[in-house]
């Protein structure tokens, strides 16, 4: 395939080694003309000399080596076609650790020496018949990474910066896109793993391997190319798969399990969709273009719906430890006691009625302890009805008055207009901690409270890899999640034996699990019966 980088002229920052360098020997390989940008000085002129490159030594966060990067790359070939952004990222730290010297330093570092060098390329890509602004960013842009504070800050940051001139650019048939990069086998990721990597850290890659710093460069080559002349605004990330759950869990008296199989739960990644994703869905295999009032409710932000989403995984994960430990005989002080308003549609007639935290008690005077009462409540009633709640906030008791609308999913039903998460009062006999970092919602319930019963000695796996879905309530119920067909796929990647998804997912998860085995379970109980009858693992 041509991809028509031939006699295009590229500028790639950080360009003496790592990814930087994977990207300008895969454009130097398609015939561009590189200019390659750099601080080391004898690293940068022996790879620009084995390249065939013009070579720059200078620093991103100089002003002055900028615009001498720029000028030298138009008096060498004439133009500039390709800007290829690429820095390092800041020490590591906890957000509590940040200082603003720190936050200053890391802004100069990172993204105002990014703003400065477009806003000096940009005049020349103008000129250009395909002009290319390619950023190497990192997964800190998709989600948080512990112990990153100031990258999680500033990736983002610029990240979002590009995606606006994505937009204001794409008039002038300039394109903009990120690449976040996952385990690419560069210095610094030997640097980190000196013995390389072990059957236990690749086991959860699909391929079973780190990249090749070529791979990388091939994905820079077809952003760059005339082939990708009509993707922007994209980030293009790694997909994600399913991850074990017993790093994440830890139970006082508890040991991690011996021997073959294993616990696993999946999560989903939203964002909004490019228009090219829009166009092509179908780009990102097990990927679905739905619309964004399905994801957050209409008039809720996505900062708020995503903080419901982290309350809602904390929840869950008290409730998965007190289902375990009640099943393995311990007392468990635990029962539910009401419904916790986490965010209201704007929207809605809730908005200025119900605040955030409001304890919702009873609907048209039925207590609504758990949230399947409060849904049976409303299954009660139709789009347009007026409902009564019993709230609590803080110190008063409230009773108000609200106009229902329509769900989006299914107009025939009724809501209130917020999103509810489970109130519990919960005690629990033995310390239980579950960390599961930055991942959202109550989806993966069932797979902590199978692990919690791992750590205490129960063979629940039976040596089989076992991924497993699913909203879990007080009494063990099983309940509905969303975003099933991409954690199938997920469970796939990750090569897992088992399924164990709610039964009111099981008919969608079978539809996409090519030979996955999917086991459907209504209950905690039901689950663990399930994994006892399987035949003895081969």
């Amino acid at each position: 395939m041509d991809l028509g980088l031939k006699g295009r002229t590229a500028l790639i920052c950080g360009a003496s080694s790592g990814l930087g360098l994977a990207s300008a020997e895969a454009l130097s390989a398609e015939g561009a003309n590189v200019t390659m940008f750099a601080r080391t000085r004898d690293t940068l002129e022996r790879e620009a000399n084995r390249l065939g490159a013009l070579p720059v030594r200078g620093d991103v966060t100089l002003p002055q080596d900028l615009e001498r990067a720029v000028a030298q790359t138009i008096e060498a070939f004439g133009g500039l076609d390709i800007l290829v952004w690429n820095s390092g990222g800041p020490p590591a730290g906890t957000g509590i650790e940040v200082t603003p010297d720190a936050l200053e330093q890391a802004l100069e570092m990172m993204l105002a020496p990014a703003v400065r060098l477009v806003h000096l390329a940009l005049p020349h890509l103008e000129l250009s018949p395909a002009g290319r602004i390619v950023a190497i960013t990192s997964l800190a842009a998709k989600e948080p990474t512990r112990h990153l504070a100031l990258s999680n800050t500033f990736r983002p940051a610029l990240t979002g910066w590009l995606m606006t001139l994505a937009d204001e650019l794409g008039p002038r048939a300039i394109t903009v896109n990120c690449i976040a990069p996952g385990r690419i086998a560069t210095p610094r990721l030997a640097y980190l793993y000196p013995d390389g990597p072990t059957q236990e850290a690749l086991k959860d890659i699909p391929l079973r391997r780190w990249g090749e710093p070529r791979e990388f460069g091939d994905v820079v080559c077809f952003i760059a190319s005339d082939r990708a002349r009509y993707v922007t605004g994209q980030t293009i990330v790694v997909d994600d798969s399913a991850h074990p759950v017993a790093p994440l869990v830890k139970v006082q008296g508890g040991h991690d399990p011996k021997g073959p199989g294993g616990i696993y739960f999946v999560d989903v990644f939203e964002r909004h969709a490019s228009m090219f994703e829009s166009l092509f869905p179908w780009i990102h295999s097990g990927a679905t273009l739905v619309p964004a009032n399905l994801i957050v409710p209409p008039g809720v932000s996505d900062q708020a719906a995503r903080q419901a989403d982290l309350r809602a995984m904390t929840i869950s994960e008290k409730v998965a430890a007190a289902v375990a430990l009640r099943r393995l005989g311990y007392k468990v002080v635990a029962k539910p006691s009401g419904v916790i308003v986490a965010a209201v549609a704007a929207k809605s007639h809730a908005a200025g009625k119900l605040h955030p935290s409001d304890l919702i008690i009873a609907v048209n005077g039925a207590p609504t302890l758990a949230v399947s009462l409060l849904r049976a409540q409303l299954a009660k009633v139709k789009p347009g009805d007026v409902v009564t709640l019993a709230i609590d906030r803080g110190a008063q008791h409230l009773t108000i008055r609200v106009k229902t609308i329509a769900d989006t999913t299914n107009r025939s039903h009724a809501i209130v207009g917020f999103s509810p998460e489970q109130a519990a009062e919960i005690k629990l006999p033995l310390r239980v901690q579950i960390d599961a970092g930055n991942v959202g919602g109550p989806s993966a319930g069932l797979a902590f409270a199978l692990e919690v019963m791992e750590k205490l000695g129960q063979n629940v796996d039976h040596g089989y890899r076992v991924a497993a879905t699913g909203e879990i309530a007080l009494d063990g119920e099983v309940g509905a999640i969303g975003g099933i067909k991409q954690k199938t796929f997920g469970v796939r990647e990750a090569k897992a034996d088992v399924f164990l998804v709610p039964v009111d997912n099981a008919a969608d998860a079978r539809r996409y699990a090519h030979g996955l085995r999917i086991i459907a379970v209504k209950s905690f109980p039901q689950a663990l019966r399930a994994l006892a009858t399987l035949p003895p693992k081969r």
